[in-house]
Formats: C-alpha cells, structure tokens, sequence
C-alpha cells in the first residue's frame, strides 16, 4: 500500500484527458486537484479523424470501408471520401458549439497532407477560435481533437 491519495478523473478521450491535465497543480492535494481537473473537462468537446476499416452503419449513417469519417463526443458527423473533409466537418461542428480553443493532435504519416494545410483549413473553419496543432504520432487517428 502506498501512503499517498490517488483521485481518479474519467475523461472521453486522449485529447480531452490532456486538457484536464494542464489543470494539475503540484502544490495542492490529490482531492483538489481531482476538482479542477473535473471542472476543466465541464464543455470540452472531443474530435476524432480516422478511416473505417469495414462497412457498417452508425448513428443511422450507412459507412464504408475506408471512408473517412469525422467523429464529434463520440457521435458520427462526417462519412466521406478524404480526411480533409472528415476534419473539415468535424471543426464546423465545433463552430456551432461556439467553441474559443481548439487543439489537434496529428498523425499524418499514412496521410497525403500537410500540417499547412490543416491549419489552413482550421483558419477557415473557426476564423475566430485559436487552434493548436501538435505532433502527437498516435496510431490509427491521423486526428484528434478537443475544443473549448
């Protein structure tokens, strides 16, 4: 048994769970920590990019095997043909959520774009967000995303 207290703070996602983290006080105790940590996740939303490996249907949306598709907290936005739209019709979701911060994690060596080009189209899509990119080389997702 260890003499220190442990809090445990669920999150939805990687992206998400980071976002609770920055809120990590090394001074204060497990509890308090625990409580800002919750209060940070209150109206974070969590983006993922990836491509379907089969055909199925979710959220009532017929998908196909290799469609890229565009997940917002969790529910299926975008079923298409290119990453670039799934991301694309993930960051207008986030505008209709009014969203002010927003962060990307990227992993786009099995993909044929640039981070230019993303930041181009986040420009774009949340001209008055400020938005954050970062290498983040996780398998699977050549995006994630919170937005706050």
């Amino acid at each position: 048994m260890s003499s220190r207290h442990v809090a445990v703070v669920p999150s939805v996602s990687l992206p998400v769970g980071l976002a609770a983290m920055v809120a990590y006080d090394p001074d204060v105790d497990a509890v308090a920590n625990a409580q800002a940590m919750e209060e940070a996740l209150m109206g974070m939303h969590s983006g993922e990019v990836t491509v379907a490996v089969r055909d199925s249907e979710l959220d009532g949306v017929t998908v196909s095997g290799g469609q890229a598709i565009g997940l917002v907290d969790g529910r299926l936005v975008a079923a298409v043909d290119d990453i670039e739209t799934a991301f694309v019709v993930m960051l207008e979701e986030f505008a209709r959520q009014n969203t002010d911060y927003v962060t990307v994690l990227t992993s786009l060596e099995e993909c044929d774009m640039s981070h230019e080009r993303l930041e181009d189209l986040a420009a774009r899509a949340l001209p008055d967000a400020e938005v954050h990119f970062h290498e983040g080389g996780q398998p699977l997702y050549p995006i994630l995303a919170s937005a706050e």
